[in-house]
This record gives structure tokens, sequence and C-alpha cells, in this order.
């Protein structure tokens, strides 16, 4: 169950439109959840088990606000989704959002599929 903390904020809309898309998904599945969302963002944390395997994903968004005195300055924004896999030989880990940084290191095959960060 997500825990919907109500603000008359239009990013709160926003952020309450995409977690209920991912509430539903998880529902359709019978899939067990928690989190939280606010006009600042969102957490959600899932596990499931398939098999011999075990899934864990959790789907984040931070937003902060700057203080800008003089001039207004954006509020910093960071999305990212992390997926664990467990039972297999070794433990994965993958997590996704957008890097700049990484896109540098990144091998240029790749460079190609994936989009530019904004």
């Amino acid at each position: 169950m997500i825990k919907y903390e109500h603000s008359e904020s239009s990013f709160f809309e926003s952020n309450k439109n995409y977690c209920l898309k991912i509430e539903e998904q998880f529902k359709d599945k019978n899939i067990n959840y928690s989190g939280f969302c606010n006009e600042y963002g969102y957490e959600i944390q899932s596990g499931w088990q398939m098999r011999d395997y075990k899934f864990h994903i959790k789907i984040k968004k931070d937003q902060s606000t700057q203080n800008g005195v003089i001039l207004p300055v954006d509020a910093l924004q960071q999305t990212f989704n992390t997926l664990k896999m467990d039972g297999i030989d070794k433990s994965i880990c993958l997590r996704t959002g957008k890097s700049a940084l990484k896109r540098f290191f990144m091998k240029f095959l790749y460079k190609s599929v994936f989009p530019t960060p904004i």
C-alpha cells in the first residue's frame, strides 16, 4: 500500500498519477508493495518470489528545492530504479537513472541504443 501525503501542488498530482499506474500493475500481478508519495517525490518498494529466485524492486524520485535568495533556482530532481535478483550463483543489482558521467564511460554500442540524459 502506498501512503499518499495529499497536497494542492501540481507536482503531487503528477507523482500521484505515476504511483497509481505502478500500484495498478502490482495489484494486477498480486505483488505486495509499500511506499509513500508526496509533492517532493515517491518511493515504492516491492518484493516477490518466482521459483527459486527472489526479486526486489525500488522505484524512487526525490526533488529538493534550492535556496534562491536573489535569483530563483530550479529544484534538483533525482529519479532511479533498482532491481535486485537473488537466488542465482551471484546476487545481481541493476540501477537505472540519468547520469551524464556514466554515459561518458558507456560502450559506444550502448550509446546508440540509450538516449542522452537531459
